[in-house]
């Protein structure tokens, strides 16, 4: 846990952060597989430095559920993705996360049961299908719990005159430690987060608090208006007593 000296020091800062063929009338239409025809392209090794990018992200809604006076905190995160090409497997990052829940839901709505492995230390982990997805338009729903972090990166926790706080420290590729994603600069997409917190706690991130609604035992969630496109490291979080200060 971080000290008090710290904690008097700490700025946590929030950066601002189709093209359409003509057909003849000759021109047959297009024949579409059925899932148990498609053949999915292999995602090869664990990438050890850039992913492919044969799936790529378009937006993120998070959930997070944030207790400083917690040892662990939970999330939930779905991931509009776009995939070039027939998949039954994906690499994408995440560290540290215990998944209880992954699927897929493809673009005609049928939902694709999923498993997630962390496979390299760093952080690559592998998605793997239970069937086989097509090219297109999909999203990506994981569900699971991480422990806060015990240094001053990803979502840690400080103490200060016995209150606890947890803040953020993305860069440089610390985001995957809170969700599962695509933890690279290049990727730069909307983000929609949501907090939910005791009731006495103050919750910050990049955007303005669009709701809060109460919950049972003590808790509220925060919604928060949706982000302009962000890198993950460019994501910034804050929960605990802090006093706010409004300017203009």
């Amino acid at each position: 846990m971080i000290s008090s000296p710290f904690l008097q020091n700490l700025i946590v800062a929030f950066a601002t952060m189709a093209l359409l063929a003509a057909c003849s009338e000759s021109t047959a239409p297009p024949v579409e597989l059925a899932a148990s025809e498609l053949v999915a392209v292999s995602p090869g090794e664990a990438p050890i430095g850039q992913l492919d990018r044969s799936v790529v992200p378009a937006h993120y809604r998070m959930e997070l559920r944030v207790d400083p006076g917690q040892d662990d905190f939970s999330g939930v995160t779905e991931i509009d993705v776009t995939l070039s090409e027939p998949r039954d497997q994906l690499w994408l990052h995440g560290k540290g996360l215990q998944v209880s829940d992954a699927w897929l839901m493809d673009a005609s709505g049928n939902r694709i049961e999923a498993s997630y492995e962390q496979k390299l230390e760093s952080g690559v982990a592998l998605v793997s299908l239970a069937s086989v997805v097509g090219a297109g338009d999909a999203t990506l729903h994981f569900e699971y719990t991480a422990p806060f972090n015990l240094t001053t990166e990803a979502l840690f926790k400080a103490v200060r005159d016995g209150k606890s706080y947890a803040v953020t420290q993305f860069q440089p590729i610390s985001a995957r430690q809170v969700f599962p994603g695509f933890d690279e600069p290049g990727f730069k997409v909307p983000f929609d987060i949501s907090l939910v917190t005791r009731a006495g706690d103050i919750a910050v991130t990049n955007t303005p608090e669009a709701s809060v609604e109460t919950l049972e035992n003590g808790f509220v969630r925060h919604r928060f208006e949706t982000s302009r496109p962000l890198p993950t490291y460019l994501v910034a979080i804050a929960v605990g007593p802090y006093d706010v200060a409004e300017y203009g």
